[in-house]
């Protein structure tokens, strides 16, 4: 006996535009009406697994709201919604690992993303992200009181930066992300900040271990963000030919992206710098050969500190503050500390003013000398 065929009332229709092939429901319902419906969702074009893989979920997704579409027909509610808020029956899981597959982040922003998800995936694995509210977020966050409150921060402005993309997309109307009152929004403690002034710098030096290789290496590279202000990442990957010479002025100069901002920072090399990398100078592409120094600089650093007695929490990060403050200290403007540190606004290097209580003492002497 034949099988009867199913009516099929909802079908996908791709349309293939210039950034991918986009993703539609036509209806046909029982009473004659036909209707189309965008899914908001595109397959991109390409073949790596990347490529692959954000297609599998998009597919996965539009089948998902096709079948949510045919229960309801089928079920006898033929006025099949429209509106924005209820044309999407997409997780919001999906909608993060989709988004995360695609795009360009840095790969810390990448995991940043994945590690939201799980947090999500064992909360409510099966939220549609048209059913995001303000209260689901409060109760959400709230399910993270364990972390730390830069990891809260963090996966909160990593949602918000999710409910933005999801508004672009024309899946929700608004950001409930944004709809938290200040005081309802995560905060991250301000981590104290030390620098060493230059007489503690010196008997740090005095005291630091030189016995191998890697401790001179550890203190080379310690030294050098302390006169020009670069991070560890950027000063592992600097390399020669990131080192030039102004032909005006016979200086050095160095000129890198830096690896957290992506800024271009142009930094002139003092007679100190200098000393530490020709002394140096080899065929190795690279200035420094002690990438995987990090954790064994930081306990030598330490170890020194204490040696001296010097009661600060130094770190290899403390050299760059080292570099900010002392040139603040010394009548550098702000704004050109904050084009040497590479920061991408000033306010993130007006918080070394707060490191130096003595300049706004000064501050207030002047006030009573003008007034």
């Amino acid at each position: 006996m034949k099988k009867k065929k199913v009516k099929e009332y909802v079908k996908i229709l791709e349309r293939k535009r210039k950034n991918g092939t986009y993703l539609f429901l036509v209806y046909r319902l029982p009473n004659g009406i036909r209707k189309q419906e965008a899914t908001g969702l595109a397959l991109v074009d390409g073949n790596s697994p990347i490529d692959k893989e954000s297609n599998r979920i998009v597919k996965k997704a539009v089948e998902k709201m096709k079948a949510d579409r045919t229960a309801q027909i089928l079920s006898g509610k033929y006025d099949v919604n429209f509106s924005i808020n209820g044309k999407q029956k997409l997780r919001l899981c999906d909608y993060i690992e989709m988004k995360n597959n695609i795009s360009q982040r840095a790969n810390k922003t990448r995991r940043g993303y994945m590690n939201l998800r799980k947090h999500i995936q064992d909360y409510t694995p099966n939220i549609n992200i048209n059913e995001v509210d303000k209260n689901w977020v409060v109760s959400f966050l709230s399910t993270l009181s364990n972390l730390k409150p830069a990891s809260i921060k963090l996966y909160c402005t990593l949602l918000s930066a999710t409910m933005r993309q999801a508004i672009k997309d024309k899946i929700i109307a608004s950001n409930p992300v944004a709809e938290l009152p200040p005081e309802e929004k995560p905060k991250a403690k301000q981590a104290k900040r030390d620098y060493l002034t230059p007489e503690e710098l010196e008997r740090l030096i005095s005291a630091f271990p030189r016995k191998t290789a890697q401790q001179k290496e550890g203190l080379r590279m310690f030294l050098f963000p302390c006169y020009t202000g670069l991070r560890f990442s950027d000063v592992v990957k600097l390399q020669w030919n990131d080192i030039k010479k102004d032909a005006s002025n016979g200086k050095s100069y160095f000129v890198i992206e830096m690896q957290k901002t992506k800024e271009i920072v142009r930094g002139y090399l003092s007679s100190k710098a200098l000393a530490l990398i020709e002394c140096n100078r080899n065929s190795n592409s690279n200035v420094f050969f002690g990438g995987a120094y990090l954790s064994n600089a930081n306990k030598w650093l330490k170890v020194a500190s204490a040696k001296v007695g010097i009661e600060k929490n130094v770190s290899f990060h403390t050299a760059r503050h080292t570099f900010a403050v002392n040139l603040l200290h010394s009548g550098m403007d702000i704004y050109s500390v904050s084009r040497l540190l590479g920061h991408t606004d000033i306010k993130t290097t007006q918080i070394y003013l707060e490191m130096m209580p003595k300049k706004q003492i000064e501050g207030a002497t002047l006030i009573d000398k003008i007034f």
